[in-house]
């Protein structure tokens, strides 16, 4: 009996294509699914119970004589929302009696001349009263007013 190349080539990936599918198949054996009851219990539980997290759900779980672990519990429950940040407009308003803007660049050095000089200065709450105020100038010494 002659044959091609071809053919052996062709009955080679025939084979192959035969054993990766049978390799591949679904097979009974692994951990079960979760239930669909079960999966819907999680999340009604955890949205009914913001506070609990997957030990006290699993605990009570384990009460109605549902076995499940804790990570499978977690898994399945609804995450809470975060709450909504503050935005910059929100934290002004909120601090805007205890803040203070100073602009850098508004001093003059020692000698006259505008310099890169640095302020810094912070007020008490509630008022616009100066603690303290404090200059410094680059290769001097700082000017502290209290």
């Amino acid at each position: 009996m002659i044959v091609k190349p071809e053919t052996v080539i062709a009955w080679h990936r025939k084979g192959f294509r035969w054993l990766w599918t049978w390799k591949s198949r679904r097979r009974k054996g692994g951990r079960p699914p979760v239930p669909r009851e079960v999966r819907e219990l999680i999340r009604r539980m955890s949205r009914e119970n913001p506070l609990w997290g997957a030990p006290r759900v699993r605990g009570e779980l384990m009460k109605l004589g549902i076995k499940i672990s804790e990570a499978t519990v977690s898994k399945y429950m609804t995450p809470l929302p975060k709450p909504p940040s503050q935005t910059w407009r929100t934290f002004f308003r909120n601090h805007a009696d205890c803040l203070a803007v100073v602009p850098q660049n508004l001093f003059r050095g020692a000698g006259g001349s505008e310099t890169n000089d640095r302020a810094t200065m912070s007020a008490s709450e509630k008022s616009a009263n100066v603690l303290a105020f404090a200059l410094d100038f680059p290769g001097q010494e700082s000017v502290t007013v209290r």
